[in-house]
């Protein structure tokens, strides 16, 4: 049986807008560090969405799962970019409407 994983070479990667048999939505970190990426970049350089965005991109990219993510970006610091990076987070993180 071919799944997914097998697809990619063994890694499951998830498209934003699936949702899982079980009825519950995951996207995995990479692709949650690629959005974040896409959204720093629209913000300008030195910008408080900025540094959110890129907080949020580089610990996707380097933590094992969404709570792990989580868990990272709440030591944070300062607290302002700590507060925009987790408002990201759960945004990018969350089920489609």
């Amino acid at each position: 049986m071919v799944t997914e994983a097998s697809r990619n070479n063994g890694h499951s990667r998830h498209d934003p807008r699936e949702i899982a048999l079980t009825g519950s939505f995951s996207r995995d970190n990479l692709d949650l560090a690629a959005s974040a990426q896409e959204v720093a970049e629209r913000m300008p350089e030195g910008s408080l969405h900025h540094a959110a965005a890129r907080s949020v991109a580089i610990t996707c990219a380097t933590t094992r799962d969404a709570d792990h993510a989580r868990t990272t970006l709440d030591g944070l610091t300062p607290e302002d970019v700590r507060r925009a990076a987790l408002e990201l987070f759960d945004r990018l993180s969350a089920p489609p409407q």
